[in-house]
């Protein structure tokens, strides 16, 4: 079954890893591929190793390692209107791996791949044509970002929507250690 969490609210990679963590405690081999995140600060990264999951990042690299509890100034991301060469190869190297693991795992999150593929990094014919095989497998997939296109929600046997209603952010403080990483 395939699953999306998508939208513009707040929690969607939480509630892929609390669903990771529901499977992992019944034995499922579970794995993850992040697109666009590439560093450690993020609290599920240093706590997934803890449950068995397997965990395998595609994003740019934190460009301030000596920062142990990043604030979240951005300065990893990437620019959505103009990717770099280096963010099409982390996307492709990213799907590559995510049809692997699928081979393997009970469980595969695609942690903010619906971004990577809004960015123009993964195509939606071959997201779509991954999604595809891997329905004929025992394989549950969840996809996390924005936003969710009509072709690949058709796919989707689960489908939550994060909408945002009210976030720090509005009031300028971009991210919370412990709560949003």
């Amino acid at each position: 079954m395939i699953h999306a969490y998508y939208g513009d609210g707040k929690g969607k990679t939480s509630a892929a890893f609390g669903l990771a963590l529901r499977a992992v405690m019944r034995g499922f081999p579970v794995a993850v591929v992040q697109f666009l995140k590439g560093t450690t600060r993020y609290g599920e990264v240093r706590a997934v190793p803890a449950f068995n999951i397997e965990i395998h990042q595609f994003g740019r690299p934190c460009v301030h390692p000596e920062r142990l509890n990043c604030k979240g100034c951005t300065d990893c991301h990437i620019n959505p209107n103009a990717p770099e060469p280096e963010d099409f190869r982390n996307a492709k190297k990213a799907l590559e791996t995510a049809e692997k693991l699928s081979q393997k795992a009970k469980l595969l999150i695609l942690d903010e791949v619906l971004y990577a593929l809004a960015f123009g990094l993964v195509s939606e014919e071959r997201l779509l044509s991954f999604l595809r095989q891997v329905k004929k497998t025992d394989c549950e997939v969840v996809l996390t970002g924005n936003p969710l296109p009509e072709s690949v929600g058709a796919l989707c046997d689960y489908i939550s929507h994060f909408q945002n209603r009210k976030h720090h952010i509005q009031k300028g403080i971009v991210s919370v250690v412990g709560v949003d990483q």
